[in-house]
């Protein structure tokens, strides 16, 4: 059951992320379809801050006392990733930007690596070391950056 309400988070995430990139950067938020480099990483702090957000949320409202072992955080990381990027490929199809296929399954990959990062510092050993979170939070923003910078040629 928790790996679902990870899910579901990781939809509730990427529908705030989509609303913020909405709300500060107009219906143009697809860092894809533009070379500028400030929305490119507006985009990557806006998405990578709700999800880190989102999925502290889920800690504290359903993983209060327990203990995880590092295989369910990892899993956990995965399914609120692949939330998000759902929404994120879904909404890619719908609005026709079809990319490579590449492209999409690298969404998953992507999302579901840079959650997996955030569960681990929030859900495993490293949430007794609270000097690392900004770190945590650092590489992710640098993959996913450096991701949006090498899809961005191809579509």
């Amino acid at each position: 059951m928790p790996f679902i309400t990870a899910f579901i988070f990781g939809l509730l995430a990427a529908s705030l992320a989509v609303v913020l990139e909405l709300t500060f950067f107009g219906s143009n938020t697809t860092a894809f379809n533009t070379q500028s480099v400030i929305i490119l990483l507006g985009i990557v702090i806006i998405e990578e801050s709700v999800k880190y957000l989102l999925l502290r949320q889920y800690a504290i409202r359903f993983l209060k006392e327990s203990f995880l072992s590092l295989r369910e955080t990892f899993i956990i990381g995965i399914a609120f990733g692949v939330g998000f990027a759902a929404l994120e490929t879904g909404l890619i199809l719908w609005n026709d930007l079809m990319g490579p296929l590449s492209a999409l399954v690298g969404i998953v990959a992507l999302h579901s690596i840079t959650s997996s990062l955030f569960a681990l510092s929030l859900l495993s050993g490293l949430r007794r070391h609270p000097r690392l979170a900004p770190a945590v939070y650092l590489a992710a923003l640098a993959i996913h950056a450096l991701y949006n910078a090498l899809l961005a040629p191809s579509f």
